[in-house]
């Protein structure tokens, strides 16, 4: 249950059912989604908070990002789970207001899709595929800046790329030693963005010659008059190290 009105307060919502008797660890939650310094989660009730949000597309960008921001002061990573366009978009931007709040505490983060999943949901007769992304923020030692770098190849993504070229792309450019940073404006092209990422980091995983994982910084681009996109530095990081079954450590 309160996993449950962690992610409710976190999306905005009113409730999900049943109810809390513990009306301070309801507060401590409000302020740990917007990230205040003036009650944190404590104790065991601060355990139970999970650091992994569930994102929906009416979710807050500055509360969610407080949220992580807050997690990153206490925890290795914090995650958010999105599924949907609107939801995908939500959670890159929070994952770049998250960078911009931490930056000015001289902290960096980087950012990693964990997965590119295909959801099903019933619709009518039929079943139709819903994409969804997890994704991972990490604590860095340095502020890492978005800016043009030597050799760097910018692939502007639209609503109607398909993630899995993209991915391809993104890898083939990589593997070639040229700097990436991808870029899109509106839900669909961010959440192609995201998605991208995760299939690249899965084609890395397969192939046994690629020596290097991906991750990435956000930022918000100013693409014209008033037209504010996304761009996605791409970073080489060392691969995921895996157990003897082959997961990932």
């Amino acid at each position: 249950m309160r996993r449950c009105v962690a992610r409710a307060l976190c999306n905005g919502a009113r409730g999900c059912g049943g109810s809390s008797s513990n009306s301070s660890w309801v507060r401590d939650m409000k302020n740990y989604c917007t990230g205040s310094k003036e009650v944190a989660p404590s104790g065991d009730r601060g355990k139970l908070a999970t650091n992994d949000f569930y994102v929906g597309g009416g979710s807050s960008v500055n509360k969610l990002a407080g949220a992580c921001a807050y997690a990153l002061r206490d925890f290795e990573s914090a995650g958010m789970r999105a599924i949907g366009p609107r939801a995908v978009n939500q959670a890159v931007k929070a994952a770049a207001v998250c960078r911009l709040f931490l930056s000015r505490e001289d902290k960096g983060v980087i950012g990693r899709v964990e997965n590119a999943r295909v959801v099903s949901y019933e619709r009518t007769t039929q079943t139709m595929p819903k994409l969804g992304a997890h994704i991972l923020l990490y604590n860095n030692a340095e502020v890492i800046e978005v800016q043009e770098r030597e050799d760097e190849r910018i692939l502007t993504v639209a609503a109607r790329t398909l993630p899995r070229n993209l991915a391809a792309a993104i890898k083939q450019n990589m593997a070639g030693n040229r700097n990436v940073t991808i870029r899109g404006v509106g839900a669909e092209a961010v959440e192609n963005c995201a998605l991208g990422i995760g299939f690249a980091r899965n084609y890395c995983k397969q192939d046994e010659e690629c020596d290097f994982d991906i991750g990435f910084v956000a930022e918000f681009t100013s693409l014209g008059d008033n037209v504010t996109g996304i761009s996605m530095m791409l970073i080489k990081l060392p691969p995921v190290a895996k157990d003897d079954n082959g997961a990932d450590i």
